[in-house]
């Protein structure tokens, strides 16, 4: 008898299955590489509207210290007599004033301030160029750091001002009982030299002795050192811009903390009145224009009532990206005519 030959269905289904797994496989494959894709291209755009709003974050932000330089300019060429600064003038309003017309934005924000650096106490002008304390200046920072916020004991005090002597000066003897050079900050766990030597940012009061974070920055959200006190100056306060605590500071010390507080706020109302503007080139006139304190006397030698250093902080907002940047702008003059240099710009 023939023998029946072997069915081949078996084999035939075999293959079809192989066949139906690797088209499964490459379809999953392809799947999941065209969902990757579709992620990678979702990146990509995200990652590029992130680039663009920073893009134009930085450059508003340029834009707006770009501003600030043309109020500062055109403030100093318009004035026809004696330079005057004060807090009533168009730089001082920046982004919020209304006098100069900005184009407006489409697709950002900005804000910014102009502070006039030259109404704070100028640190580096603490010693003289022998060495010594120039006293007047001594006696206003002194009485700077008695009186609120800081509210400093006699101690604390001479320590900070004897130390940032001798961070100022270019020996190596301490100043006092209280004073430190290289061997007082090599000895701690610091491990640092004195400077000996002007401060370049005010950031290196965190590096004096007695001086530390709640002192320079302010507690909270109040005033510190840093708000105070400054290295970009020509030695001398604009009594126009001066904040309270340094218009109380500037009163000669035979006159009370609690008359020489009540003095600043009386002052600051003074020149603020825009009925007082006017007025406020004279150098006397916190003594012989607000009533009820002839009696008060500053400092001749730290008086000013114009000013040569600002600093700008501008902040940019595109989208959900923000960009900031800080200038100190130094205004002078070249060929008879108001320019201004960048002395310092960071980025934040």
């Amino acid at each position: 008898m023939m023998q029946a030959a072997p069915s081949l269905q078996p084999g035939r289904n075999s293959d079809k299955g192989a066949v139906l797994v690797m088209v499964l496989l490459v379809l999953s494959v392809l799947v999941v590489a065209t969902m990757e894709s579709m992620r990678l291209m979702q990146v990509e755009q995200v990652s590029s509207r992130i680039f663009a709003s920073s893009l134009q974050g930085r450059s508003l932000a340029r834009a707006g210290i770009s501003f600030a330089r043309f109020l500062l300019i055109r403030d100093r060429a318009e004035q026809e007599s004696a330079a005057v600064d004060h807090n009533g003038e168009t730089w001082a309003g920046f982004l919020r004033q209304d006098e100069i017309p900005r184009p407006e934005l489409q697709t950002g924000e900005l804000n910014g301030t102009i502070t006039d650096e030259q109404g704070k106490f100028p640190v580096n002008d603490l010693i003289g160029p022998d060495g010594n304390f120039r006293q007047n200046h001594k006696q206003v920072l002194e009485r700077l750091l008695e009186a609120p916020p800081f509210s400093l004991d006699p101690m604390r005090r001479d320590k900070i001002v004897q130390s940032l002597k001798d961070w100022l000066d270019a020996d190596g003897i301490p100043t006092g009982e209280l004073g430190a050079e290289s061997a007082y900050y090599q000895a701690s766990d610091r491990d640092y030299r004195c400077k000996n030597g002007p401060m370049r940012t005010v950031g290196e009061l965190l590096l004096v002795r007695g001086v530390d974070g709640d002192l320079y920055a302010g507690e909270g959200a109040g005033t510190g050192l840093k708000d105070l006190l400054t290295v970009h100056s020509n030695g001398k306060i604009n009594i126009n811009t001066a904040p309270e605590e340094i218009l109380a500071a500037l009163v000669n010390p035979a006159l009370s903390r609690e008359t020489a507080i009540e003095f600043a706020r009386a002052a600051i109302d003074y020149r603020g009145d825009s009925r007082h503007y006017d007025f406020l080139g004279e150098v006397d006139w916190y003594r012989n224009r607000v009533p009820g304190y002839n009696d008060v006397q500053f400092p001749a030698e730290l008086l000013t009532t114009s000013s040569d250093h600002f600093s700008v902080l501008v902040t940019a907002t595109s989208g959900s990206i923000g960009a900031s940047r800080f200038c100190v702008l130094e205004r002078g003059t070249e060929n008879q005519k108001p320019k201004i240099e960048i002395l310092l710009t960071e980025v934040r």
